[in-house]
């Protein structure tokens, strides 16, 4: 079946199956109850349009099951995104959106395939996307120029779509000095905040707070902003942001479009280690409701590291087995599951 929507010219003489209009009762006339798993991978890649990252050639191997072969075969599975990923990737809240994994989840993939569904939905729509990691930027540009071509058939619209540092300059922008340029508020580059603040300052901490208290007026100028490794930035930094962006909902002003991905492990002893959203955002809706899209979305599976891996670098990591007291641990208990662990015997204290 070939759908072309955006097909400007149809030859009439053509065998046409079915018109626009009757698309929803033709598909459920010609329901397929047993379509192979293999089509239906298919069908799932097309609607995620994430055919074209894994497409590297397969190796060469006659024996099943070598590790050459199984390599293969786990390759195929990653190419389409798991539950969580998919739900993070369409599911859109008018509001502040937090999707949190351990490395190796899946977060960057998911950030930007939303960029270009969001884009490719609403073009109209200025998105911005912050990095801390300077390789990002290219790698971001690559994920959502491939995306958006295979949402809509072309590139993406740049001037709808800004991937900026957290600081920025007069020759590479970002959101700090984007704030200050459009409310009026002093620019500080990085000479001067050394300077100012002192060589062991959190420079985008302090100067995210000191232009968001001499700001008199905000302009908002964001529809969506999406930020990665969160873990990375402060609060002042997210409030920022959350600053340039219009609101969301009519029905409460505070609610503004901020999706933010972060590792809840990376930042365990650090002070400045996010809080809640309902914290840092004093009256914005947050509470999750039974199947409406999701505020908080945790990405379970960790497609970097296995279990055993993964098992072993916490316990290294909290000092489970040293014979002093532990070196870090969570905050909140609740973590635990959050990360993906369940309790087989006991109770979590």
């Amino acid at each position: 079946m070939t759908i072309a929507p955006s097909w400007p010219k149809v030859n009439k003489d053509q065998e046409t199956i079915i018109e626009k209009t009757d698309f929803d009762s033709f598909l459920s006339e010609n329901e397929q109850k047993d379509l192979l798993f293999e089509d239906y991978k298919r069908v799932i890649q097309a609607i995620q349009a994430i055919t074209k990252l894994k497409a590297k050639p397969p190796r060469k191997t006659s024996n099943e099951k070598s590790k050459a072969a199984i390599l293969n075969d786990l390759e195929k599975s990653i190419s389409n995104l798991d539950r969580r990923q998919s739900k993070a990737v369409i599911e859109t809240v008018e509001g502040i959106q937090r999707i949190r994994g351990l490395a190796g989840s899946g977060k960057t993939i998911v950030l930007a395939l939303k960029v270009a569904y969001l884009h490719s939905k609403f073009p109209d729509w200025n998105i911005g996307v912050a990095y801390y990691t300077r390789s990002l930027k290219n790698q971001f540009i690559d994920l959502i120029t491939k995306f958006t071509i295979e949402h809509k058939n072309e590139e993406p619209d740049w001037s709808k779509v800004k991937i900026q540092q957290a600081w920025g300059s007069s020759k590479d922008n970002g959101f700090y000095y984007e704030f200050c340029k459009t409310n009026n508020v002093e620019y500080l580059d990085y000479d001067t905040a050394k300077n100012r603040f002192g060589s062991n300052a959190n420079f985008i901490d302090v100067l995210s707070q000191k232009a968001i208290s001499e700001a008199k007026s905000t302009n908002e100028i964001y529809d969506a902003i999406l930020i990665d490794e969160a873990q990375d930035f402060t609060e002042s930094f997210l409030k920022l942001c959350y600053s340039l962006l219009k609101p969301a909902s009519k029905n409460n002003p505070k609610n503004k479009r901020l999706i933010y991905a972060y590792d809840e492990l990376q930042k365990l002893n650090d002070s400045n280690s996010l809080g809640n959203p309902l914290d840092i955002f004093p009256g914005i809706d947050f509470l999750d409701q039974k199947n409406k899209p999701q505020h908080d979305i945790i990405l379970e599976k960790c497609y970097r590291n296995s279990a055993p891996v993964l098992v072993t670098a916490h316990a290294l990591g909290f000092g489970i087995y040293r014979e002093e007291q532990l070196v870090t641990m969570f905050r909140d208990k609740e973590l635990w599951t959050d990360v993906g662990y369940k309790i087989d015997e006991g109770r979590l204290e």
